[in-house]
């Protein structure tokens, strides 16, 4: 009989041990996959800012290749979220089995217990990592949080689900038969110290709800609300019958991180209390947030009044000196980020013209006027400013060179897909996108372009006076003069798409580049030299 007590007990401890190693193997691994998820996120910044390029033309990184960074930034973005979720969900998983497998030695608390209720359906939402901290993504789920609350006053406990593999963390479950459950949570309900429900629907809730108000005393009970204001007021119709007084009104706030927008507490004499949470950005949050624990200041403040109800002594959560670093650091890198891209965004200057032009030419920046001009710019903010002055220009030189760069664009517009066709009727091409399109000219082509573009710099460098200015009167007749050298029924779509073209499609917008700078050339002069003017007029 001892040899047998003593191999049970070497079994035990053998198992002991390799569920120690099974757990601490997968901590390790979570670990693992949780930092590179989140170094492998914050690559995929530096392909942000290559689609910002693209998207705005910010010239961030201008020697790197922007092909497919778009779908490769995406896709690690994506790839780093996925394992930093997933080695959360595997470190909470080592934890339930640890806990699961040490169960029993948390039983030993003699203290009348906290009964939390619940919908089973709720477990999920509960069981969810508490908070993505600003700095680093927490590992303790929402329950395990509140339970750690709830400890201050008594092991807090929960029915189990039937036939759950492992438990969630937090509250210890008890397993019972569903013949029995109403008897066992009635004894619950008499001995515990505190019953906390979270609202549900559920006929299981409604029946524990309707028991807990007419055998638990008002101070002795607390409803956690998920509820938005439609969803809270349908159930305060049906539940105020159940209560002494009536349930206070909504005043909730919608929480995404707590899964919960507020918290009904009641005094001895049964009046009804609505609290709701502190804001994440709130200066209490963030002095008493942790690291891995972000929830805590947000439960241990909300339930203030019910420790008070229940003679129970309640400590202001303390200031983690780490936790303030790392949200500091967190915080003022956020800011500094939007702040940067809103910088980049709002200053890059675009022309309000249909068809700005580009200077993608970079041979000839080398020339005096343009090199002086250019002195103390960066290379990035010497391509802006050469773009810049390049489109304002353009109105500076002779109707033959319009009429040339008007043909160059209808050949862009050819070969550009219809997104690509957009941004250039639009002015949002990219110079790296416009050095594309340069590229697929023919060389005397693409010569005659450089040269349109040069002289345009040249010319507002030098201030030179435009050979015409045409009045409204003229710019009217050369619109009317192209919407006669089309169909009538193209004529009224090319109005609509002129009139909206910032809501309309890429489809349309590249229609009308088309129809624009392929007409020209078949109008009527003064029309057609007139109208390539209208196209570059600031």
């Amino acid at each position: 009989m001892n040899v047998d007590k003593s191999n049970r007990a070497d079994i035990g401890k053998l198992t002991h041990r390799w569920l120690n190693s099974k757990v601490i193997l997968l901590k390790i691994c979570g670990s693992f996959l949780i930092i590179v998820g989140i170094i492998i996120f914050r690559i995929s910044v530096r392909d942000t800012l290559t689609l910002l390029n693209m998207a705005f033309g910010i010239e961030l990184l201008q020697e790197a290749s922007v092909s497919g960074f778009s779908a490769i930034g995406a896709i690690k973005a994506v790839v780093g979220g996925l394992l930093g979720l997933g080695g959360i969900f595997i470190f909470i998983y080592a934890r339930k089995l640890r806990a699961a497998a040490f169960a029993k030695s948390t039983e030993q608390d003699s203290r009348p217990p906290v009964l939390y209720l619940r919908s089973f359906k709720d477990d999920p939402v509960m069981s969810r990592p508490g908070l993505f901290h600003i700095t680093i993504p927490s590992v303790t789920t929402i329950e395990e949080q509140l339970a750690m609350v709830l400890n201050e006053i008594g092991p807090v406990t929960a029915i189990g689900k039937p036939g759950e593999r492992l438990p969630a963390l937090g509250a210890r479950r008890l397993y019972v038969d569903d013949a029995d459950w109403q008897e066992k949570v009635s004894e619950l309900m008499a001995q515990s110290r505190l019953v906390i429900f979270r609202l549900a629907k559920t006929e299981g809730f409604w029946w524990e709800l309707e028991r807990a108000a007419a055998t638990v005393s008002p101070e002795r009970l607390v409803l956690l609300v998920p509820f938005k204001q439609k969803e809270y007021d349908a159930f305060k119709a049906k539940a105020d019958s159940l209560f002494a007084n009536p349930l206070p009104d909504y005043a909730g706030r919608n929480n995404g991180f707590l899964g919960l927008t507020g918290l009904i507490y009641f005094d001895a004499d049964g009046a009804a209390y609505f609290t709701q949470f502190a804001s994440l950005w709130s200066p209490k949050s963030l002095i008493y947030g942790r690291i891995r624990k972000p929830l805590l200041p947000y439960f241990k403040q909300v339930l203030q009044p019910v420790f008070s109800n229940l003679n129970v002594p309640w400590s202001q959560p303390k200031a983690s000196l780490f936790a303030l670093i790392l949200s500091a650091f967190g915080f003022v890198a956020l800011v500094g980020a939007i702040g940067w891209f809103g910088y980049l965004i709002f200053s890059n200057e675009r022309t309000s013209s249909i068809d700005p032009a580009f200077l993608p030419c970079v041979e000839r920046y080398d020339h005096p006027e343009i090199k002086s001009a250019m002195s103390g710019y960066s290379p990035e903010q010497a391509m802006q400013k050469a773009k810049q002055l390049s489109v304002k220009g353009l109105h500076r030189l002779d109707n033959e060179a319009l009429l040339s760069r008007a043909l160059i664009f209808s050949k862009f517009l050819s070969e550009a897909d219809i997104h690509l066709c957009s941004r250039l009727v639009k002015g949002t091409i990219t110079a790296k996108e416009i050095q594309f399109l340069v590229g697929k000219l023919d060389p005397q082509s693409r010569d005659l372009f450089c040269d349109i573009a040069f002289a345009a710099t040249i010319a507002e460098l030098r201030q030179i006076s435009p050979p015409i200015s045409l009045t409204e009167s003229e710019i009217e007749k050369a619109f009317l003069n192209l919407m006669q050298s089309v169909p009538e029924q193209e004529a009224d779509r090319l109005i609509n798409v002129f009139n909206t073209i910032d809501q309309a499609t890429d489809s349309d917008v590249c229609w009308l580049g088309k129809t624009l700078y392929g007409t020209i050339s078949a109008m009527e002069e003064p029309y057609r030299s007139h109208m390539a003017r209208a196209l570059v007029m600031e």
